[in-house]
């Protein structure tokens, strides 16, 4: 005696179907919310680093040379300065002095910091009336004698790198800067990659 195969009826093959077309689709819905919710972190992430920690930046003009080109772009380290304050000799990203609350920016050389007398006379830079050693420029300061300035307990004195006539605006014009306009330290350079690497 042999028994045949029961056929499915075909109210039965539709439900399977659609069972597993049911399936199918709540699986794409929650890969496609695990997408959404991934991106949608990223995205956070990038903002927050943006923010408050690291940010590029491109350098514009000439008054950096012989340090810093037009056109290389550098990666803004903006946490350091909450964990430790600027220091004389590193290069820090500045809001310009001279356009109030814009978000126009600097890139200058941190030469002195608060409390400190600076004084520029024969074309030297004098810091508490000792000459500075300032091996990244090229040229003596091409430029009149300025100070002596007495830095506030809050101020610094920045400098482009640029010491040829006219070539930097920088502290010699727009004063001594207040700590709360230096945003960050200019951390590495890394466009071009020929001269990727830390400042």
């Amino acid at each position: 005696m042999s028994i045949s195969p029961q056929e499915p009826r075909g109210e039965e093959v539709r439900s399977e179907a659609g069972a597993v077309r049911r399936m199918t689709m709540s699986r794409l819905v929650r890969e496609g919310w695990e997408w959404i919710k991934s991106i949608l972190i990223a995205l956070v992430v990038v903002l927050i680093i943006r923010q408050f920690l690291f940010v590029p930046s491109m350098v514009e003009g000439h008054s950096m040379d012989p340090t810093l080109a037009h056109g290389e772009w550098l990666i803004v380290n903006k946490a350091i300065y909450l964990l430790s304050e600027p220091e004389p000799g590193e290069i820090a990203v500045i809001r310009d002095p001279e356009e109030g609350e814009s978000e126009k920016y600097l890139v200058k050389r941190i030469v002195a910091g608060p409390g400190s007398k600076v004084e520029i006379r024969g074309g030297r830079l004098y810091i508490d009336g000792k000459r500075t050693d300032e091996k990244y420029t090229d040229v003596p300061i091409q430029d009149v004698d300025h100070g002596p300035y007495q830095l506030g307990s809050s101020q610094y004195f920045v400098m482009g790198d640029n010491r040829h006539l006219g070539a930097s605006k920088d502290s010699r014009s727009f004063g001594p800067v207040d700590r709360e306009r230096i945003a960050g330290r200019a951390q590495w350079i890394v466009w071009p990659l020929d001269k990727l690497g830390g400042l």
